[in-house]
């Protein structure tokens, strides 16, 4: 399929503005109530170490005993250093797509990107299809190099406040996006009406009460694409010497204050919450074989 010419008009008026002048967006709507719960598996807190990584199994037999198919995004480099992680993923059947190749470098530049390809392939034996950027940073250059690479579909979007957000596409009457009529993208989850990330960092930011006050307020997505990392479920000492900017080290640490030491039964209850509402649990990669029927 042909992309749109650099400057063609998007269907979602000025959208273009917030994310790139390059690229056509168009926006795209279903009638289900669809979840995919995703992770992005990678080193603690975008540092050297993998004590979080470590309880990854932990995930994939909670979720396994739940019945709830998971998306798993994993950084490039971790094919090559953690290939055990690797292949449980593979082994439990989980969606596994590419994440950045190393999520210490601040942009995933084409380059990069060719050495995450090339890891993957080497271990899965096949090409990705599906791509998350690191730090939701999905730029000119990169998506024409995931273009150019033949990827189907993308979850990098976050329409919300936060790290690499764009949040007017949180007012956009969309649940998932065509870029430039050649990649799908399923955007991360915010609460509708409001530029909050809806994801395990961020519930866990609000506590309980401030979710408990969006859930009465907000709408949830049709499209629920639930983000997490190892770090969000577990609480571990690799946050002390974690290469961050000081306010997002500060609100990590806040969200681990007193003896919280993990954060599983947090996820389990909102599944649980997510089945009550009508939800319907799919991986990202059937999602996109569905929309593309469409």
């Amino acid at each position: 399929m042909a992309c749109v010419p650099a400057f063609a008009q998007t269907e979602i008026g000025q959208l273009n503005m917030e994310l790139s002048p390059d690229f056509a967006i168009q926006a795209r709507k279903i009638e289900e109530r669809i979840a995919i719960i995703s992770i992005d598996v990678e080193t603690d807190y975008s540092g050297p170490q993998h004590e979080g990584l470590s309880r990854l199994p932990e995930l994939i037999e909670m979720l396994s005993a739940l019945n709830i198919p998971l998306t798993a995004f994993v950084e490039g480099k971790l094919f090559v250093i953690r290939p055990d992680l690797c292949e449980q993923l593979i082994s439990s059947g989980a969606d596994v797509q590419l994440h950045c190749y190393d999520h210490s470098a601040n942009n995933e530049t084409p380059e990069s990107l060719s050495l995450g390809i090339a890891a993957y392939e080497k271990f899965v034996c096949r090409l990705p299809e599906g791509y998350r950027a690191g730090n939701y940073k999905l730029s000119n250059d990169l998506f024409h190099a995931l273009v150019a690479n033949s990827f189907k579909w993308d979850s990098s979007l976050l329409p919300a406040i936060g790290r690499g957000g764009k949040p007017r596409l949180a007012f956009e009457d969309a649940d998932y996006f065509l870029l430039g009529n050649c990649i799908t993208e399923f955007p991360i989850a915010v609460w509708r009406g409001i530029p909050i990330p809806l994801n395990q960092a961020y519930r866990r930011l609000i506590t309980q009460p401030g979710e408990a006050l969006l859930r009465r307020l907000c709408r949830l997505p049709r499209l629920l694409v639930y983000n997490m990392h190892m770090v969000d479920l577990v609480r571990t000492q690799s946050l002390t010497s974690a290469p961050l900017p000081k306010p997002i080290k500060y609100l990590y640490q806040y969200t681990w204050r007193g003896n919280r030491r993990e954060s599983f039964d947090s996820l389990r209850e909102f599944i649980g919450f997510l089945h009550e509402k009508g939800y319907r649990f799919t991986t990202a990669s059937k999602m996109y074989s569905e929309v593309r029927q469409q």
